[in-house]
């Protein structure tokens, strides 16, 4: 089942080898918070908070679409609000 989820330390593995997949490829389309340079469980809670964020950025809710196989989709939905 595919399920919209707020993203976990469960689908981590997956996120990161959807990354590699990208910068491997050349892909731009997608922007990936790289797990090497910070905790992004902690970035994505200060977003989802609005605390502590870069000038002129709002607060945001980031999800990932998942299925039953622990894999994320190349797809990111993210709400901002004021």
């Amino acid at each position: 089942m595919i399920k919209l989820i707020i993203p976990n330390e469960e689908y981590l593995q997956s996120y990161k080898e959807a990354h590699k997949e990208y910068v491997d490829n050349n892909v731009s389309t997608y922007f990936f918070t790289d797990t090497s340079s910070c905790d992004i469980f902690a970035k994505f809670d200060r977003y989802r908070n609005g605390t502590d964020l870069p000038f002129n950025r709002v607060a945001e809710d980031k999800f990932w679409l998942v299925d039953d196989e622990k894999s994320i989709s190349l797809a990111r939905l993210q709400f901002e609000s004021d």
